[in-house]
């Protein structure tokens, strides 16, 4: 998983092929190499400082190179041998979707959404009771607002109680 957006260099892409056809996460790649570079496994902690740099800035360190490039060239010659190499240890590990969560763009786009959203319901409460300040000193601006908003009634709550059924059907039931 590259967590770098510009262009993978060529040992970073080998090192990913490598791990790809030993079916090993690259981690496990990085650990194999140094065990076979170096005779011994590696102590805890020696291993993270070269694989975050490979994570960060595709530094691929000179025994993650050699020993990718071997993989990959044994695999084209059809002599790759997975347990001479002592891939067989490792479990597989399924690595994570590309996209495990949204993109920055998307989360602000909903969060601009949702404050506009709820400024948009304030602001329309506030705009009902100014309304209803000028409803209740009548005159032009009572009337012009009382027919934006559907009639005074509708607008400050003093509507109609009383609701009428509606009229049945011209000529009868059927």
């Amino acid at each position: 998983m590259a967590l770098v957006t510009e262009p993978e260099n060529d040992d970073a892409r080998a090192v990913r092929a490598a791990a790809a056809i030993l079916n090993l996460s690259e981690y496990d790649l990085f650990q194999l190499a140094f065990e076979r570079w170096w005779g011994r496994p590696p102590r805890n902690g020696e291993l993270e400082p070269a694989f975050v740099a490979f994570l960060f800035d595709q530094g691929t360190p000179h025994w993650a190179r050699h020993f990718a490039r071997r993989v990959l060239d044994e695999a084209e010659a059809g002599t790759l041998d997975r347990a001479a190499l002592g891939a067989g240890r490792f479990k597989r590990v399924v690595p994570l979707p590309t996209r495990a969560r949204p993109p920055l763009s998307v989360t602000l786009l909903l969060l601009a959404v949702y404050v506009l959203g709820a400024a948009a319901i304030h602001y329309r409460i506030e705009l009902k009771s100014q309304a209803c300040d000028v409803l209740a000193r009548g005159g032009w601006p009572a009337l012009i607002a009382a027919a934006l908003v559907e009639g005074e009634g509708a607008l400050c709550g003093k509507g109609r109680t009383e609701v009428s059924p509606p009229a049945p059907p011209a000529g009868g039931p059927r």
